[in-house]
């Protein structure tokens, strides 16, 4: 009987549907603009996505928001059904906005803080 208690991790959920997608994680990755490494946090544990992540994974996957957190209510919707691509705004980051973010993440602290500042300058020219 479904109570609404939370009886699995977003975790156990995502790794569920991983599994049975049919496709690669490296596929799943690329349609929700993130490294495979993030997706593979994902399924670890090591990380979660943020809700508007989690709202489009749910989408995709065509299962309800609580079950994909975990929660025992129903995995489906069925006024919605699976879109098994990106949702309609594409991927959650462009591929320039994906590299502007690999490179801040391998920047050390000056680089960033040149970057900001160049970011800045540019703003208000």
């Amino acid at each position: 009987m479904k109570n609404g208690l939370k009886v699995a991790s977003f975790r156990e959920r995502i790794t569920e549907l991983v599994e049975t997608s049919e496709k690669s994680q490296s596929d799943l990755a690329a349609d929700f603009g993130v490294s495979k490494q993030t997706l593979s946090a994902w399924i670890t544990g090591q990380n979660s996505p943020r809700r508007p992540t989690v709202t489009a994974l749910a989408a995709y996957f065509g299962v309800t928001v609580p079950w994909l957190t975990g929660f025992d209510v129903s995995k489906y919707d069925d006024s919605m059904p699976a879109l098994k691509e990106a949702p309609a705004a594409g991927p959650l980051l462009s591929d320039d906005e994906r590299q502007l973010l690999d490179a801040w993440r391998a920047a050390d602290d000056r680089a960033r803080r040149d970057a900001l500042m160049m970011l800045q300058n540019n703003k208000r020219e």
